[in-house]
């Protein structure tokens, strides 16, 4: 298990994760896109990304001038 700061290469799994969850599912595609996920991991925020077997299994997103968690999710296996 590998714990490291997200990049813009990883949104694509950042996606697989968060259209996976069981829980607080994200049913509008058009509510959060590729572009929002950039602006918070490289402007707005910095995320993290928990990789197994070379894939993310998880994340986090912090958006930083409010000082909130923006996104947490993992792989429901």
């Amino acid at each position: 298990m590998i714990f490291r700061e997200a990049g813009k290469d990883d949104i694509k799994q950042i996606f697989v994760v968060r259209y996976a969850v069981k829980e607080n599912m994200l049913f509008d595609s058009d509510l959060i896109n590729e572009r929002e996920c950039e602006s918070y991991l490289r402007v707005r925020g910095k995320g993290w990304v928990c990789e197994m077997d070379n894939q993310i299994a998880g994340f986090a997103i912090a958006e930083l001038k409010d000082h909130n968690l923006w996104a947490m999710f993992i792989l429901p296996a």
